[in-house]
């Protein structure tokens, strides 16, 4: 049954997609555990914990390099790439 927000609209409903971003996630996490890595632009939303584990030991210098050239976080690479208090935060 198409739970979509219109009758006959072929967009999936909210619970479809919560389910659908539920399983990528299992799958990304699965994914790392087993030492793979993952190109970040697919269907999964990505906390911040996600972003820095996956630009590991060069995190400190994408955050001064975002700092310094997209001090208003035009060049977004996802949402929670840059937050308030990332904006705050300067490598050592």
């Amino acid at each position: 049954m198409n739970q979509g927000a219109e009758p006959g609209d072929p967009t999936p409903g909210p619970a479809i997609v919560h389910r659908m971003l539920d399983g990528n996630r299992m799958l990304f996490e699965e994914n790392r555990r087993l030492g793979g890595t993952l190109y970040p632009f697919c269907a999964l939303e990505l906390s911040r914990g996600d972003w820095q584990q996956h630009y590991h030991e060069v995190w400190h210098t994408l955050i001064d390099a975002k700092h310094r050239y997209d001090p208003g976080n035009v060049f977004a690479s996802g949402p929670s790439l840059v937050d308030d208090r990332t904006r705050l935060e300067r490598a050592p």
